[in-house]
């Protein structure tokens, strides 16, 4: 994935405790992950957990990488109605 993109977005949160019990990882594969790399101006989009913090406590569990088209992917994606629900409708699910 070298050279995808010169602009890159990191996302850091920490989803709700009883996320992962109320099907979290499954939503972010089933839903959540393909509706973000069907966004036009996002060429490529991934959510990491974080496991272990071998440099301390990190202050998020979570984080998305959002690589976007540098010619215009930034103006694409903020603003979009569609990418804004979206974000609403997390945040309501899965948001603290």
């Amino acid at each position: 994935m070298s050279n995808i993109s010169s602009l890159m977005l990191q996302i850091a949160y920490t989803p709700r405790a009883d996320s992962n019990a109320r099907g979290y990882e499954d939503w972010l594969r089933e839903i959540d992950m393909p509706f973000f790399n069907s966004v036009d101006g996002i060429l490529h989009y991934s959510n990491w957990k974080i496991i272990d913090s071998p440099v301390g406590t990190c202050p998020f569990t979570h984080f998305d990488l959002m690589f976007l088209d540098p010619d215009g992917g930034y103006d694409k994606v903020f603003g979009n109605p569609e990418v804004d629900n979206f974000a609403a409708g997390w945040n309501d699910s899965w948001g603290t």
